[in-house]
């Protein structure tokens, strides 16, 4: 991996990071919260992503 040589590469990077690879791999987490209320979970598991977009409730600022 090269050097980072600002911090505005630094959070390019980090974001490119949080989109392409973190938000889309499913995550232990996310499965033990529904497994620990009974609730089946895919084999493949739940993604930060999938998790998001399945919450449809409004957000209030």
């Amino acid at each position: 991996m090269a050097h980072v040589h600002s911090v505005k590469e630094l959070n390019s990077r980090w974001k490119v990071f949080l989109e392409q690879e973190y938000q889309k791999e499913a995550h232990a987490g996310i499965r033990e919260y529904y497994e620990s209320y009974g609730a089946k979970v895919p084999a493949c598991g739940i993604t930060p992503e999938q998790e998001w977009m399945r919450d449809a409730r409004a957000l209030y600022l």
